[in-house]
């Protein structure tokens, strides 16, 4: 059965308008119902296959942590050394990714992402975006599960690549335990890499921003208790 909740008929709707005019985005809190954003948690905590996504000194790649696994420790060290660089170039993240867009036909199956999918991509979240944030060209989404672990990170960014009509970004929290000093915080600077404002990884949260608004994920450090769990994602022309 696919999500029932309405973002349209949200009653704050008004007010998170003007905050994203002001500010490039919002957070919408208690987004799904109970049932919903559980059997959603259920499938990231315990039914997803992730693979390493990374940026390193020849480009961006996605790697099965079996392969890792299985390399010898210098060629591990050499790898670990050129994501290093990359992120001293402000060029860097590396995370656990789950690719989902390509296996949620509109209607089709999919279980709880399949119909994570269809409730973003639906007339009602499509109106609700286009109310909150002024854009009125969306007509689909791209979906990625993500989990960060300690050593994981993206580095600042923004989020409108040419070629691509990304046009509004969005993370779904599906993170219910998070202590702040974990790091792995949305970060979002001013042009010259002032911080500006910070989010806590959250539970039934749906973050939404401009693609122009520079961002990051900062560093989960070694004494995170937890994983920090997220669909994350971009609303498409």
């Amino acid at each position: 059965m696919s999500f029932q909740t309405s973002l349209a008929a949200r009653s704050d709707l008004s007010a998170l308008q003007h905050t994203f005019q002001s500010s490039g985005h919002v957070r919408l809190n208690d987004v799904l119902g109970p049932q919903d954003v559980e059997a959603l948690s259920q499938a990231i905590s315990s039914e997803t296959s992730w693979s390493l996504m990374c940026a390193g000194v020849n480009g961006n790649a996605e790697l099965s942590p079996t392969e890792i696994a299985q390399w010898l420790p210098e060629t591990r060290k050499e790898f670990e050394n050129e994501l290093l660089m990359s992120a001293r170039r402000g060029e860097g993240f590396v995370y656990y990714g789950h690719r989902l867009t390509g296996e949620l036909a509109p209607h089709g199956t999919g279980g709880a992402f399949g119909n994570l999918y269809r409730w973003l991509t639906s007339p009602d979240t499509r109106n609700a975006i286009a109310q909150l944030t002024g854009c009125d060209t969306v007509q689909g989404a791209v979906v990625q599960a993500t989990k960060f672990t300690p050593g994981n990170y993206l580095t600042r960014h923004l989020d409108d690549p040419a070629g691509e009509s990304r046009q509004i970004a969005f993370v779904f929290g599906l993170t219910p335990t998070w202590h702040p000093d974990w790091g792995g915080l949305l970060q979002f600077y001013h042009q010259d890499g002032t911080p500006q404002m910070t989010f806590a990884p959250g539970y039934n949260t749906l973050d939404v921003f401009s693609v122009r608004r520079i961002h990051s994920v900062t560093y989960v450090t070694p004494f995170a208790a937890a994983s920090r769990h997220v669909v994350s994602g971009w609303f498409v022309s």
